[in-house]
């Protein structure tokens, strides 16, 4: 099963951030659900990407990575819209494969977080207070049925 998902750009704050030069993580979670009526639905498959961006100011590149699975793919390129692209959009990334999955009624949902940099020491103790992420977004896909 390959699932595709083009998720909103990102918002104007953290695009300037990436043209300062502050690296960017975002993660991804790919979940196939299973659809009960009348329980609560059913984990069936899933993966983790993370994707990362770090905008190099002396020689004017993104340097883009994401960790799919056990994979890791890197790539650099010049044009702030082709990074983001590439930051917001999964294209049939493999996930389950139909056949393993018992007959029933699916849906994919996509999660997606952009994590802040980590504060470590005393720092992190006095700031507890403060979000983890800088924003997140789910998409859900429509009902499939997978047949026997």
């Amino acid at each position: 099963m390959l699932v595709s998902a083009s998720l909103p750009p990102l918002p104007e704050k953290i695009q300037k951030e990436i043209q300062n030069g502050l690296p960017k993580e975002i993660e991804y979670q790919v979940d196939v659900m299973r659809s009960w009526d009348r329980w609560l639905d059913e984990y069936m498959a899933g993966l983790t990407l993370v994707r990362t961006i770090k905008y190099d100011v002396l020689k004017k590149e993104y340097r883009l990575s994401s960790l799919e699975g056990r994979y890791l793919y890197e790539k650099t390129v010049t044009d702030l819209n082709e990074a983001v692209r590439w930051l917001t959009v999964l294209s049939e990334v493999p996930v389950a494969e139909a056949a393993s999955l018992p007959p029933g009624r699916y849906y994919v949902r996509v999660d997606m977080a952009s994590r802040r940099m980590q504060v470590t020491g005393l720092f992190s103790v006095l700031m507890f207070f403060m979000s983890e992420t800088d924003f997140s977004m789910t998409a859900v896909s429509e009902s499939f049925m997978v047949l026997p």
